[in-house]
């Protein structure tokens, strides 16, 4: 007896093992199925781009264009293209957190000869009065009138030149000037009609081939050593030629030597800044241009329109400074901080900037002066409401002005008996109300300090009642008279609308009219429905036709036939798929209403009608629900089934 009851728990037990193997496998194929799904996802996408290169490759050879990316696509590439660059940005601004926020300070003026390498020279440049004559010049002598004669001579090494009836003419070491008087007397002597009074005859001297000069150019420059110039070259030119000044140079002090003489010295910074102009120099063979080292440095920052580094002159003040530095600009302060570094790092803050001298090492800084932005503000039935700065005993008389809330044609609108004022209070916690008569304001009758305006008061005047603009719905589609129609009640139905677009055309789907509200679907009944402002209405054609779309193996539209289900038009489109949920089968109506729809048993199926078939690869099986349900029930009697097996073998042993 003992041994048939252990006999039927094997049984039992092989037969619930056999179960619980049977689940255990049902999941494993579920397992595989997945993996199987998410492999041939892989090999097709494998395949499409594989595709992609393949026509790369043929654009290529074809010398052919084929567009890649679908229209419909090119926004939504922009626009993670645009995500990109906002992405990037918000990095770089993270970063400047790290960065330095005072500007480096460059020295003033000497990007001023970096404009180019060199200086084209034309031999037509005007020679002034005061040119000095020298060997390899050349003269050209001018007589007409009377007696005519004309003569071009090239001065010898010695300076002299000779005409015929005239003699030997010394011209070496004379200004133009002096050699034009000089030539003048010695053929009067010969050509006596150049005396006359009138003259008969005429007289003229001027330069035709000019020799070069050599000139030495030494100290800070780029490039110092001697240069064969135009003797006509001014000394900007000169300092461009020599690659320009260095930074350890002054554009100050530069000065011209003359036979181991200082002749002149010139200062750049009017030149540069164009607060004046310099000296003209006219140099001479073997003349010297020297560059000093700067004198010294004086840092100019704040709220001048150049800040940097300038070079000050023995004795300067505060104020020739900042007339190179471009003046100050319209946010700086009324007064000058100076920090004297000589002086132990001394601070002191000044206005009259003409009687304060600076000298190496000092800083000037301009405090810019930072207004901090009161305003008010006002809205409403009036010409341009907005936002207007604030100023010190503004009126409600005043910003009525300048916001157009007086003009003629606005007085007729705006309902100025429930205008109201807003003040902030003192205490910073909110606004209240200010009581004001508005009416005798308009009327300029009342001038009272209670209408003086506080900063971030705002103003509103709203419009009389009758004067706002109509909301509107848009109608488009099989009507008579499609466009915007302003609704004429809170109470404007879609009957109504109709109506007033004349009907609608025959043909029209008037069971499938689209009522959209914020992007939305609007479902309705019967024509009843009220509309709201910016409500969008489409009249469709008659479709005949029911759409079928998600988990069917054909979707599309199909001819609709009176009476038929859902089953009818899910058959059409070629059946579920495998993994298509029955119980979530969807059917939408034109007018916008939704029922849930089963291919056995539904909803009668309306023409213009959309059945929508969903994915069910989330939802359990009922099979594997099932197994599961089965395994945890039995799972209790295989643990009892184990026990008594180890109990009836250890009772044989």
């Amino acid at each position: 007896m003992f041994n048939n009851y252990i006999r039927i728990i094997r049984i039992l037990f092989i037969f619930i093992l056999g179960s619980v193997l049977s689940a255990q496998s049902m999941e494993e194929l579920k397992r595989l199925r997945e993996a199987y799904e998410d492999m041939k996802e892989a090999q097709e996408a494998e395949a499409i781009i594989q595709e992609g290169v393949a026509d790369e490759k043929k654009i290529g050879a074809e010398g052919s264009m084929r567009l890649l990316v679908k229209p419909a696509e090119i926004k939504e590439y922009y626009i993670q293209k645009m995500n990109s660059i906002r992405s990037e940005l918000k990095s770089l601004e993270n970063l400047l957190s790290y960065t330095d926020s005072v500007m480096t300070l460059q020295y003033f003026g000497y990007d001023y000869f970096n404009q180019r390498d060199s200086i084209p020279l034309l031999a037509n440049i005007p020679i002034s009065s005061d040119y000095i004559l020298g060997p390899d010049d050349e003269v050209i002598i001018s007589m007409w009138g009377q007696a005519e004669q004309d003569e071009r001579k090239i001065l010898r090494r010695d300076g002299t030149i000779f005409i015929e009836n005239v003699g030997l003419l010394y011209l070496g070491g004379k200004t133009l000037s002096q050699a034009k008087t000089y030539i003048h007397n010695r053929f009067s002597k010969v050509y006596s009609t150049l005396l006359v009074k009138p003259p008969t005859t005429y007289f003229d001297l001027s330069l035709g081939k000019i020799k070069n000069i050599n000139i030495i150019i030494s100290g800070h420059v780029a490039r110092p050593g001697n240069y064969v110039i135009h003797p006509a070259i001014n000394l900007f030119n000169v300092l461009v030629t020599a690659g320009g000044i260095d930074t350890t140079g002054t554009l100050r002090l530069i000065k011209i030597l003359r036979n181991n003489t200082v002749i002149d010295s010139i200062d750049l910074y009017p030149l540069i800044t164009g607060a004046g102009k310099i000296k003209s120099i006219n140099f001479h063979d073997s003349d010297i241009v020297l560059v000093p080292p700067r004198y010294g440095t004086v840092a100019v920052t704040g709220a001048v329109l150049k800040p940097a580094y300038y070079e000050p002159l023995k004795d300067e003040v505060a104020g020739n400074l900042i007339k190179y530095a471009g003046g100050l600009n319209r946010k700086a302060g009324t007064h000058l901080t100076i920090v004297s570094r000589i002086s132990n790092n001394k601070i002191k803050s000044v206005k009259n900037l003409d009687n304060i001298g600076i000298q190496h090492g000092d800083s000037l800084h301009v405090p810019i002066n930072t207004m901090i932005n009161l305003n008010v503000s006002i809205s409403g039935a009036i010409g341009s409401p907005g936002v207007y700065p604030w100023f010190d005993g503004m009126t409600v008389k005043d910003l009525f002005l300048v916001s157009g809330a007086e003009d003629i044609q606005i007085k007729k609108y705006a309902d100025y008996s429930n205008a109201e004022i807003v003040r902030q209070q003192v205490d910073g916690l909110g606004f209240k109300e200010v009581q004001l008569n508005f009416m005798e304001i308009i009327k300029n009758k009342d001038n009272s300090e209670n209408f003086t305006l506080a900063p971030y008061d705002h103003i509103t005047i709203p419009r009389k009642k009758g004067y706002f603009l109509a909301e509107k719905v848009f109608i488009f589609g099989e009507v008579s008279a499609p466009g915007e129609y302003p609704l004429l009640n809170e109470k404007e139905s879609l009957k109504s609308i109709l109506n007033r677009t004349g009907g609608v055309l025959p043909g029209a789907f008037e069971n499938g009219i689209i009522i959209k509200r914020d992007s939305l679907v609007v479902g309705w009944i019967n024509k009843e429905v009220l509309l709201a402002p910016g409500d969008s209405i489409y009249v469709p054609r008659q479709p005949g036709t029911v759409k079928v779309l998600g988990m069917v193996h054909n979707p599309g539209y199909y001819k609709w036939e009176k009476g038929k289900s859902v089953a009818h038009y899910v058959r059409l489109a070629g059946g579920l798929k495998v993994y298509a949920d029955k119980q979530a089968v969807v059917l939408r109506y034109p007018n916008g209403l939704s029922a849930p729809a089963s291919c056995l048993f539904g909803p009668e199926v309306k023409e213009g009608c959309i059945i929508t078939a969903h994915d069910g690869k989330e939802r359990p099986s009922s099979i594997n629900l099932a197994l599961d349900i089965l395994s945890r029930t039995l799972e209790p009697l295989v643990s009892l089934a184990s026990v008594l097996v180890l109990v009836q073998t250890a009772n044989s042993k």
